[in-house]
């Protein structure tokens, strides 16, 4: 059944919500998306965003469920975020709650930690957030920066160059896109933190 959802029915719903309804003027409600989650049930490989070193998500417990590291287990049971099906799921349930967009966790383009799968998911995420007729707006995670400093990926000295870089392929890549989430005609552009640039450190 599961692979009749994914392989019929979600597209078919998908091709049924294109076209989005207009926002009220000057309002948009958008949901703080993570686009980090990796499942592979079949192999039994499990991302840590699920884990959290701490849970083992084959483990099922005496419900049926995974054991995951969650306050609330999701009804398509656990997903990968890099699959297409999952992505388009849940921006049709989205536009069915009024939501009006996304705004993307992302941590840059750099090969850290699990960023650069995180990079990949988001832009697969925005094709289908554009094709939806749905917004987007970037939460950009300055830790990034901090993360490639301790994995020896990069100089200290080069933080604040580093970070200019990767706001400026932001800008160049996704700015300009017609479904980018703009005030006043400028695109909204959101850190979380801010975690390692601070005005005490000078940057």
């Amino acid at each position: 059944m599961k692979r009749l959802f994914h392989r019929f029915l979600v597209p078919a719903l998908f091709a049924l919500f294109t076209s989005a309804l207009p926002a009220d003027e000057g309002k948009a409600i958008l949901a703080h998306y993570m686009p980090w989650y990796t499942a592979n049930a079949e192999a039994g490989r499990w991302g840590w965003h699920w884990t959290m070193d701490r849970f083992d998500p084959n483990r099922v417990r005496w419900d049926g469920k995974r054991e995951v590291a969650s306050h609330d287990y999701p009804l398509i049971g656990l997903y990968d975020s890099s699959d297409r099906a999952v992505i388009e799921c849940q921006l049709q349930q989205m536009k069915l709650a009024g939501i009006d967009g996304v705004i993307i966790d992302w941590y840059g383009t750099d090969d850290v930690n699990d960023y650069a799968a995180i990079h990949e998911s988001t832009k697969q995420l925005i094709e289908v957030v554009e094709k939806a007729g749905l917004q987007f707006a970037i939460c950009y995670e300055d830790r990034s920066i901090e993360q490639a400093i301790k994995r020896g990926k990069l100089k200290e000295e080069d933080a604040v160059k580093r970070a200019a870089e990767t706001l400026q392929w932001v800008a160049d890549e996704w700015f300009a896109s017609k479904s980018y989430l703009k005030v006043d005609d400028r695109p909204v552009l959101l850190v979380f933190g801010p975690i390692y640039f601070s005005e005490e450190a000078g940057a």
